[in-house]
């Protein structure tokens, strides 16, 4: 069984960068992108606090384990508008192998 979970803007890759201005990840706005290969509710507090961590360590490209769950990136994914970047994070949670 497989949910999705996303907090997501619109997104039209094709927009350009507003021009003179690079791209600054750490002033980008940041999102993750949950796909769930299992049930993790109970534990959603230790789940977002662990993947909040990481988010603000600028360590969710490696893959982690929050309690018995695996957390593995799966795409990261950035949008630049003239308004501001976007930076969204795609990760996959699935129970830790024993």
């Amino acid at each position: 069984k497989q949910k999705d979970a996303s907090v997501t803007t619109d997104q039209k890759a094709e927009e350009k960068p507003q021009q003179g201005k690079a791209f600054n990840e750490t002033e980008a706005k940041k999102q993750i992108q949950i796909n769930s290969l299992c049930e993790w509710k109970k534990d959603r507090r230790m789940v977002l606090d662990g993947l909040y961590k990481r988010l603000k360590q600028n360590r969710l490209h490696q893959q982690f384990c929050v309690g018995p769950y695996c957390i593995s990136p799966v795409a990261k994914i950035v949008l630049q508008k003239p308004s501001g970047s976007i930076v969204t994070f795609r990760i996959q949670i699935s129970k830790a192998s024993k």
